[in-house]
């Protein structure tokens, strides 16, 4: 199986709730904040007045920004506040989380090292360090940070299931999978790593264990639409792998008689018939099919419900579709768009997507230059 593996990553920022109410809490965490500053006004001078009421004004910009998925008003608001308090941790992290989002994952390495300075090595700026890292590219340095993250706070799971990633991106299955089962140690049930070790499993070759998390994680996470996708995928697989023949050995024939003069060779045969396309496909998203299947298959590949697959190509329901068939996705899916060239490589680096899924939902861009202007579709979403 390998690297084929069609299959998302899901994070805690998508997976039942649990980023939205981080999210809500940080917003109730502001709120107060901001009445305990009310309450000493009196006590300050009017300058120190002034630059409060900029900060306030400015966590609640950057809360009401997040709330509203605006990465880059959320990112202008925190980088006001960081730069006014290097020291703050919770404003660090909340800043390089929004510049990661923006494709900045280099900026959100520099204001981590800048809160490390003033702070020290705390293990939630190692582990935001190594998520930056890890969309860097830089998956030697994420592992070595990640590392330092998990010796200064072995209890906390999202420094090991971070690791995971990071030994994922470089192969290391089996000391992915043991920094999964160490975060599920200290957070049973939880979706998240439930869902990044079933990837895991997959992506080694281990499809049957795979399958038993990502149906736990499908159990704990009452519908998340990620871990849905992903066992959806994995349950096609196997399938396909039941279905497949032994492969038959057969025994040696002894040497044949001298045969006739070979014919002449046949004629060169006749190009292949135009493939049916949606109308549109050529400039909306697609999905070019590559072993030939129904529009109910490719529902579970890309995670798009079978209904509006077929709304969105008529001509295709109900029939067989040959190898090279297009069908067409909605555009509303998520995407990336190259700015300044690349590969898909670096697209999956850059939005913590695995290469074997951005590659399969991208089979006619191949693994060359990618130029500026490029739409790659992209999975569901990665670690927060």
């Amino acid at each position: 199986m390998g690297r084929i593996m069609a299959l998302s990553r899901a994070g805690s920022k998508s997976l039942g709730g649990r980023g939205r109410r981080r999210s809500a809490g940080l917003a109730v965490a502001v709120a107060a904040a901001l009445a305990g500053c009310a309450a000493v006004d009196g006590l300050m001078t009017a300058e120190e007045r002034e630059e409060a009421a900029l900060s306030r004004l400015a966590a609640r910009g950057a809360v009401q920004a997040e709330q509203a998925g605006d990465a880059a008003t959320a990112a202008r608001h925190w980088a006001t506040l960081h730069g006014r308090d290097p020291s703050d941790v919770a404003v660090a992290v909340r800043l390089a989380r929004a510049l990661r989002a923006l494709d900045r994952p280099a900026d959100a390495i520099a204001v981590i090292l800048r809160s490390r300075a003033a702070v020290g090595n705390a293990a939630v700026l190692l582990v935001e360090q190594g998520k930056a890292e890890i969309a860097a590219g830089r998956t030697d340095a994420a592992r070595a940070t990640l590392e330092a993250a998990v010796a200064e706070a072995p209890e906390m799971w999202e420094a090991q299931a971070t690791l995971g990633i990071a030994l994922d991106r470089a192969e290391d299955f089996a000391a992915a999978q043991a920094a999964y089962q160490r975060a599920l140690e200290l957070s049973p049930g939880n979706v998240t790593v439930l869902n990044n070790l079933g990837l895991s499993l997959a992506l080694s070759g281990r499809l049957a264990p795979a399958l038993a998390r990502l149906r736990a994680a499908a159990a704990e996470g009452r519908g998340a639409p990620e871990v849905a996708g992903n066992l959806a995928l994995l349950e096609r697989l196997s399938r396909d792998a039941a279905a497949a023949p032994a492969p038959q050995v057969a025994a040696a024939d002894p040497a044949p008689a001298p045969a006739d003069p070979p014919p002449p060779p046949a004629a060169p045969a006749p190009p292949p018939a135009a493939v049916p396309t949606a109308e549109g496909a050529a400039s909306a998203p697609q999905y070019i099919v590559q072993e030939g299947g129904i529009l109910r298959q490719i529902a579970e590949v890309t995670g798009v419900g079978l209904e509006r697959l077929e709304g969105l190509n008529p001509a295709l329901r109900g029939t067989w579709l040959g190898p090279g068939t297009a069908v067409r996705l909605p555009d509303d899916g998520p995407h990336y768009l190259v700015r300044e060239g690349g590969t898909l490589a670096r697209v999956a680096a850059v939005t913590e997507r695995p290469l074997a899924l951005v590659r399969r939902l991208n089979p006619t861009l191949g693994d060359g230059w990618l130029p500026p202007g490029t739409r790659v579709r992209l999975p569901a979403a990665t670690t927060e």
